[in-house]
């Protein structure tokens, strides 16, 4: 299975992602058509906490709110899911991910504003939350952004290898 690193310029940070978590990701956000889709990222971190392996991504709950714009994730059944993959896995939850349709995936003020709250959430106890963005510009090509959230501040993650034609 193939697997997708992004990487800090500093090298700080980094995150793995498989490409079958990706491709579910674009399956879900195909379907979802021209509106906003999303959901969580499920994983664990390195034994030098600096990298972030995502095991398994979530789609929308039924309770989310998809628009053009916007997309409001739910949270019915994530308690359950989140405490299966705790007590079964030891893993947990680790960031958000979504989809901007005909759009760039570079995280807007409103996503960087919600990454920071969470950050901020002692229920999700997760200080340094990861954003995964897809995007799909008119011509029907794909981009990936990954983004850490510390301490207030994005650092922008880098990979150029990822081609979800």
């Amino acid at each position: 299975m193939k697997e997708y690193e992004f990487r800090s310029v500093c090298d700080r940070y980094s995150v793995l992602i498989s490409e079958k978590n990706l491709v579910k990701m674009k399956s879900e956000c195909t379907s979802s058509c021209t509106n906003e889709t999303g959901g969580i990222l499920i994983g664990y971190y390195s034994s030098n906490l600096s990298k972030a392996i995502i095991t398994h991504v979530t789609t929308p709950t039924y309770d989310s709110k998809k628009n053009r714009n916007s997309f409001l994730r739910g949270v019915i059944g994530l308690k359950n899911r989140l405490e299966y993959y705790w007590n079964i896995k030891s893993e947990f939850y680790i960031g958000e991910w979504h989809f901007h349709p005909v759009a760039s995936p570079k995280p807007s003020q409103i996503d960087i504003d919600q990454m920071k709250m969470l950050s901020k959430n002692r229920e999700l106890n997760c200080p340094e939350p990861i954003l995964i963005i897809l995007g799909q510009n008119s011509e029907n090509i794909w981009t990936v952004s990954a983004s850490v959230f510390v301490d207030n501040i994005v650092i922008n993650l880098v990979n150029n290898k990822i081609d979800l034609m």
